[in-house]
């Protein structure tokens, strides 16, 4: 099975980082502390001052003007430290949700996942994410953040009122989509990136009948070359309705990678 280096960050992140940040981790001798971080995105970030920011495997906090935050270690004795083995270095930085971070497996998905039912649950489940490669430097700025999961952004329509659509992955899990509240006939849902080698089902139930359809991995995977799937910022996009022969079918399916447009609701 393919191991998503996406698990990995976050297994790595969340299982192992997350519960020893109470341990002392002395900084090396020979290396360059990162003192400050200055990053942007294309909207305002201010609903998001109580999210946590890590820059590698240390936490940095931060502030907010409009769309840009600014860095700094959250604890000065475990700060971000580029080696001194070269004149250039990489980071990571993840900007999550205080519940971001639960214990998943790579074939599951984290249980606040599956119901994106509010706006603010549908906001829990968003990851900002950032890559920098370059010369080591103290003070790094000019930063992109982008979001490291997909949106699927789709309209159901000639299904009864009552009906419940649903988004579903691999082990037969079940996302709740957030229903757009000026047009009962819109969806969105955040999908997971290492549950992208497996197919997307819609499904939707009603009193009589569940109609299920796939949306082929083929068909909405990103030309991206990480992670490799949906992700960096990606909008699926289509329609879907219930036929003449009473089947689930879908239309005008379009994809865009490093989508501006993602998210529709910030």
């Amino acid at each position: 099975m393919k191991f998503n280096i996406v698990s990995y960050i976050l297994i790595s992140i969340f299982s192992f980082y997350l519960s020893s940040c109470d341990r002392s981790s002395p900084i090396p001798d020979s290396g360059t502390i990162l003192e400050t971080i200055e990053a942007t995105i294309n909207f305002d970030l201010s609903s998001r001052t109580n999210w946590k920011l890590y820059a590698g495997d240390k936490r940095y906090q931060f502030t907010v003007d409009g769309s840009t935050l600014y860095a700094k270690p959250y604890d000065s004795s475990k700060p971000f430290v580029f080696p001194h083995s070269t004149g250039t270095g990489k980071m990571q930085l993840l900007l999550f949700p205080p519940d971001y971070g639960k214990t998943r497996s790579e074939s599951t998905l984290p249980p606040n996942f599956e119901n994106q039912s509010t706006y603010e649950k549908f906001m829990a489940c968003d990851m900002l994410k950032a890559e920098y490669s370059g010369m080591i430097n103290p003070n790094l700025q000019n930063i992109t953040l982008y979001h490291e999961n997909a949106l699927l952004n789709f309209n159901v329509t000639n299904i009864p009122q009552n009906a419940n659509v649903f988004i579903g992955q691999i082990r037969y899990q079940k996302i709740k989509p957030l229903k757009d509240g000026s047009d009962p006939t819109s969806y969105k849902a955040i999908v997971f990136p290492t549950n992208y080698y497996k197919s997307i089902n819609l499904v939707v139930e009603t009193d009589h009948k569940t109609y299920s359809t796939t949306l082929e991995s083929s068909k909405t995977r990103m030309p991206s070359h990480y992670p490799e799937g949906l992700g960096n910022s990606a909008v699926v996009s289509f329609h879907a309705f219930i036929n003449e022969q009473d089947e689930l079918e879908i239309e005008n399916l379009k994809r865009e990678a490093f989508s501006k447009e993602w998210p529709i609701i910030q």
